[in-house]
This record gives C-alpha cells, structure tokens and sequence, in this order.
C-alpha cells in the first residue's frame, strides 16, 4: 500500500511542479498574459479528450505496465524542454509539450483509480482513498513554495532535470509493486480501443448510481470553478489583499480540504455513500450562498474553507463508491467517462464565470450561481443516490 501511495505522491509532485512552471517558462519568454493562460487551457484539454480513451486502454491491457509507459514517457518529454531555443518564435514547441505531459497525467488518473482494488483490501480502500486525496491537498498547497524556494538557489531548468528525475523514481516504485492483472489481452488494436471506451460510456450511462454520480460531480465541478476563476480577483480588488495574504488564506482553505479528507474515512461505512454525497453537495451549495451575506475577507475564508472540507468529503466519498460499486473489468473506463463529464464543467465554469464578472463587477452574482448550481445539482440526483440505500433499509 504505501509504495503505491509513495508513488502517486511522486508522480503528483512532479505533475503539479511542472503545471507550475511551464507557465513562469512561457511568461519569461514572452510577457505575455494571454500565452500564459493558454498554457494553463492547453494543460486541461487531455483531461477532457484523453481521459475516455484512458480508461479502455487500461481495462484492455496490464494495469502496472500502463503506469509505468506513462512514466518513462513523462520523463522524457520533461527532459525535451531544455532542448527548446526558448524564444517567443518557439513557444508553441513549449505549449506542444505541456500537452503532452498533460496527456500522460490524464491516462495516469484513471489507471491509478482502478489498480486500486486490485492492490489495496476492501477495509482499506477508504482510508487510501483519503490519503490521496490528502496528499493532493498537501502537494497543491505546498508546491508553489516549494517551486518557489528552489529559484532562489537554482534556475527553472535545474527543476525541470529533477522533474524528470522524479518521473523516473515513480517508475521504479511502480515496478517494485507486485500486481496480477484481470485478464490479459492476446490482440491489442484501434477497434478494440474504441469498443472499450463505447462500452464504459453504456456502462456509466446504464448505472443509475454512476451516471447520477457523473451529473452531480459536473454541477459541483462547475459551482466551485466559477468561483475559484474569480476568487483571487475578489480578494484583491474588493479587500485589498496582498499576494501573501492571499497566500495564506488559501493554506487556511487547504486546511479545510485536509481535514475533510481525513473526515471523510470515519464517516464511510458509518452512513450510506450516496447519504454522504448529498448531505455534504447541500452543505456546499449553502457555504456558497452564505458568502453573499459576507463582510469581510476571514468570514470569505472561513466559509469557503467549510466547503473545501465537504468537498474532500465528496470526492473520497465517490471514489470509495465507484471502486466498490463498479465491476474491475470497467472501473478504469467509468473512472475515465466520470473524469471526462466533471472536466468539462471546467471551461464553461470559467468563461461564464469571468463573462459574468467583467459585465457586472459583482462577486456576490458568482457566489449565487455557484450555489443555486450546486444546490439544484444535489436535488436532482437526491433521489438516484439514495434510493438504493432507502431500499436497503426498508428491506
């Protein structure tokens, strides 16, 4: 268990440095705020497009060996970027290679999520689903600093060669995990890929739980993303925050996200998971109402941190359930299908969210839409999420 948890500490650490740094790169090379957030786009389209495709080819081949390709090839395609004659001419090599790289963490994502019950018992998964996904926290908290306190001593180049490096150990933690796959496949091909990634489609669209899962995860998904796309900016211009307070106002709502995730192990098995995901959706639509009715930038904070904290206790909620709930032979393709249907809340979320802001200037308007949004996500999937578990209990 821990040298696969160890692992995907690693690959994330390497995956948020890189997130982190391509765009310092790109905003050196050319000073430019529209490349930068081009960067920032082009690292989220393989989560979108990838991701299904993922998802069969890792139901269709050996698990570990998926993993470790997407290592090496990780690698690689950091070690490529000191190669590049970093000029404004060339930025779109640069651009190229943070798809790329983006890509191998899109397939890493659902393959990680679907080995998981292969390696790790029943009891456990829980409690490893909450490590990870409090190491997330820890990772997206720390990164910035930690990037951030090595340029003082070296340059950006220096940290892509230990990126690389770091790929490299997450190989050979992944090779030293012992794994048996489901079943092995004798003909590998482009039909075959195809008819596995249609499959997971019919199979998340054919279980209630899942695709009422799926649609709740895309309303959640677009309420906090409309809101964090315009967060930062209402911290500066409506309380006059410095970067630093703003800062540490994040590690504050990280906190929150931590402390959910470690909530959210004691909470499974105690109350029914679809119970869990509703009662906590509610309880973050309502945090996101409250801030309209907010003064001040700690009671901003205060109640968004309470959100991060159901939030965490969604998300480890559901991986649990999908893990649980979803054949091995089709968890990685419905991890896949669910990634891809959350993800692309992401975008709309965003230019809806910056389209509103720009034409009326008001925070509160965002605060209201992420609720209203989240709030009516969890009503029409109450039904679905819960019902199997009010049977159970009339039963």
């Amino acid at each position: 268990m821990y040298r696969l948890l160890l692992s995907y500490i690693n690959t994330s650490v390497c995956s948020w440095s890189l997130t982190f740094i391509i765009p310092l790169i790109i905003l050196d090379v050319t000073g430019s705020a529209l490349y930068v957030s081009l960067a920032y786009s082009v690292s989220i389209l393989p989560y979108i497009i990838i991701t299904p495709i993922a998802g069969a080819v890792g139901d269709s081949s050996n698990k570990k060996h998926v993993i470790q390709i997407g290592e090496i090839l990780s690698a690689i395609i950091v070690l490529l970027i000191p190669l590049v004659d970093l000029t404004v001419d060339n930025i779109w090599y640069l651009l190229m290679l943070s798809f790329l790289s983006s890509c191998t963490s899109a397939v890493h994502h659902p393959i990680f999520q679907s080995i998981i019950p292969n390696l790790i018992e029943d009891e456990k998964i829980p409690k490893f689903n909450s490590f990870v996904h409090i190491s997330d926290n820890i990772i997206s908290i720390s990164i910035p600093v930690v990037v951030g306190m090595f340029l003082l001593l070296g340059t950006k180049i220096d940290l892509i060669y230990i990126i690389s490096f770091g790929y490299l150990l997450s190989f050979v933690l992944v090779s030293s995990i012992r794994y048996t796959p489901d079943k092995v496949i004798d003909k590998f091909s482009i039909k075959l890929i195809i008819n596995s990634t249609k499959d997971g489609f019919c199979y998340v669209l054919s279980n209630n739980t899942i695709k009422y899962a799926a649609i709740l995860f895309f309303g959640v998904n677009f309420g906090i993303r409309i809101f964090y796309a315009n967060f930062v900016y209402h911290l500066s211009s409506d309380y006059s925050l410095s970067d630093s307070e703003i800062s540490n106002y994040f590690s504050i709502i990280g906190l929150g996200s931590i402390i959910g995730a470690i909530f959210a192990a004691k909470l499974i098995g105690r109350f029914e998971n679809g119970v869990i995901i509703i009662w906590s959706t509610i309880l973050t639509a309502v945090m996101s109402l409250l801030v309209c009715f907010s003064s001040s930038a700690i009671e901003t904070i205060i109640l968004w941190s309470i959100s991060s904290l159901c939030q965490s206790i969604i998300i480890v909620t559901f991986f649990t359930l999908r893990q649980r709930e979803v054949p091995p032979e089709l968890l990685g393709r419905t991890v896949a299908v669910t990634r891809m249907i959350s993800y692309l809340a992401i975008p709309i979320a965003s230019i809806s969210g910056g389209w509103i802001m720009d034409n009326t200037q008001n925070f509160n308007n965002i605060a209201l839409i992420s609720g209203l949004v989240i709030f009516i996500s969890a009503i029409l999937c109450m039904s679905p999420l819960t019902k199997k578990q009010m049977k159970r209990v009339v039963d």
